[in-house]
């Protein structure tokens, strides 16, 4: 037996990797130090360079399991989950030998059975067994599972990624599942007890609902849950460019002051401060990514032409850049693959004019365009009204060089043309 170096005691980036690993081998990764402490953390420390290309990284301990009813008087689709354990030598010892965590679901768990209530239990793990110290998955929990979810589940469940969404409507829960996200409907019974759950077997969070006057809803809401819950390695937040209000057309970057001039964009500056701390707080990167017009499939230009909902308001010179959805999805998932934290404008190559986007989704159609409308505030909503208030060109440059954004869609033409070839 070769003794073990000075150097295995020191918190190291992984050693090279023999030539002879078997398909187990991999190293582990900074995810496991950072739930742990003191003489914990030198002992993964010391295991990682010993065992070394044996294990694989990941802090994780649970099993998760989708929870679906038999009795539909007995409510929504949820999600049921399950805690694992046993510790690291358990961890070890179930690795060695192949055997599942303790407490692990089984296809069918009598243990959820519940009255007339019966769940019929799916585990979310490629292999069948719930994660252990050292096979466990990365896993997003997206905290308001919106319009962009769909798309950034699909990028990370690629790369063998599980993903978790919370809505508040369990009507929601079947278009979630639908798009590879296990829903966490906090709805009815415990909301607060089923979020610590799914918080405490995740990886990485992503919030975007939208903040009101109290602040953001998970923040305000949950905020000690959140307190309470493991510390993930990445946290990201979707908010907007109108926390930079209105600029007079200039181009602007992630530099530039936080000046929104409506009670939207200055709710958004008061949630990117307040996840930036929470970050901040627990030493973790958080991203802010600062979305423009997002549009894409389901929802834009081509689907108000179609719907007879097109108003092509003429201000002649305001323009406003948009984002594709599917670019969003691009840049969060390089965010979070990479635990990159920072502020990043998503936006695409070229600001343009309202009517001319319009215009230019009906000659696509083959339809004539919307009838002109003149610029009138006062006939406005107050949103329509704050929208066209505000004019400013997004510099998207930190978001290509450091996330690689291309975008796929650098201006609406290619975005709308693909629509065509693609509807919802």
């Amino acid at each position: 037996r070769t003794a073990l170096p000075s150097s295995a005691l020191k918190l190291s980036p992984p050693v090279a990797v023999s030539a002879h690993r078997t398909p187990k081998d991999e190293v582990i990764s900074a995810t496991s130090k950072a739930v742990v402490a003191g003489p914990v953390l030198r002992a993964i420390s010391v295991l990682r360079n010993w065992i070394g290309p044996r294990a694989r990284s990941e802090e994780g301990r649970h099993a998760q399991a989708y929870a679906t009813t038999s009795d539909a008087a007995a409510g929504p689709i949820r999600p049921a989950l399950r805690v694992g354990g046993g510790g690291l030598a358990a961890a070890l010892r179930r690795w060695s030998d192949g055997t599942p965590s303790r407490g692990a679901p089984s296809p069918i768990d009598p243990a959820h059975a519940n009255g007339s209530t019966r769940y019929r239990l799916k585990t979310l793990w490629p292999s069948g067994r719930p994660p252990t110290m050292f096979n466990r998955m990365s896993t997003l929990l997206i905290l308001g599972a919106g319009y962009t979810a769909a798309a950034i589940a699909g990028r990370l469940r690629a790369d063998g990624w599980t993903v978790l969404g919370t809505t508040r409507d369990p009507a929601k829960a079947e278009a979630l599942a639908d798009a590879g996200i296990t829903p966490v409907v906090l709805a009815e019974g415990d909301p607060a007890g089923l979020l610590t759950e799914a918080l405490d077997g995740t990886t990485h969070w992503l919030a975007g609902a939208a903040p009101g006057l109290d602040g953001d809803p998970f923040l305000a809401g949950f905020g000690r849950v959140l307190a309470a819950a493991p510390s993930p390695a990445w946290i990201g937040y979707l908010s907007t460019t109108g926390v930079y209000g209105d600029v007079g057309g200039a181009w602007i970057d992630e530099t530039a002051p936080l000046a929104a001039t409506s009670d939207r964009g200055r709710n958004r500056i008061a949630a990117e401060r307040a996840w930036s701390d929470l970050g901040a707080a627990r030493g973790v990167p958080v991203a802010l990514f600062r979305l423009a017009g997002i549009y894409g499939p389901g929802r834009s230009a081509l689907e108000q032409v179609l719907g007879g909902r097109a108003r092509r308001i003429v201000k002649p010179g305001h323009v406003f850049n948009r984002i594709h959805v599917e670019d969003i999805a691009d840049a969060v998932a390089a965010a979070a693959r990479g635990r990159i934290g920072g502020a990043f404008n998503l936006a695409d190559d070229e600001p343009a004019e309202s009517a001319a986007v319009l215009a230019y989704a009906a000659d696509l159609l083959g339809r004539p365009p919307p009838p002109a409308l003149p610029y009138d505030p006062d006939a406005l909503s107050p949103m329509a009204r704050s929208f066209y208030a505000e004019l400013k060109r997004i510099d998207n440059a930190k978001a290509k060089r450091e996330l690689g954004l291309g975008p796929r869609y650098p201006t609406y033409r290619e975005g709308l043309k693909a629509g065509l070839d693609r509807p919802a």
